[in-house]
């Protein structure tokens, strides 16, 4: 426990990730109780962001390197939270331009403009 605290502590001070003390607004089964990088509920579904404005659910994000398949914890959280979008960047895709923020249904592109 030491150790991994010692590592979160040294990515944060090298701004490679923060820690984010937990979000919830009756997220069913939501761990509540330890800091996260992330959401993640207790039957492991995850999403790595979770974008906050108004003190609500903005945008959750997915990052993947080539999965190419669309998440389903993306969706699943999407109706969870209420958040209006939901984004799966593929760094591995070709690039899309496009306004990410006309959509409100789970999708995927490679990170460029939103």
């Amino acid at each position: 426990v030491d150790t991994a605290r010692h590592w979160v502590d040294l990515l944060g001070r090298l701004h490679y990730g923060f820690l984010v003390r937990p979000w919830f607004a009756n997220v069913r089964r939501s761990l509540r109780k330890e800091p996260k990088w992330f959401l993640r509920d207790k039957q492991q579904r995850e999403v790595d962001f979770v974008l906050i404005r108004n003190r609500k659910p903005w945008f959750l994000v997915e990052v993947k390197q080539s999965d190419t398949r669309l998440s389903d914890n993306l969706g699943y959280f999407q109706r969870e939270v209420a958040a209006p979008h939901a984004f799966q960047a593929v760094l591995e895709l070709p690039y899309v331009d496009a306004d990410c923020f006309a959509r409100t249904d789970p999708w995927r592109s490679r990170p460029g403009r939103c």
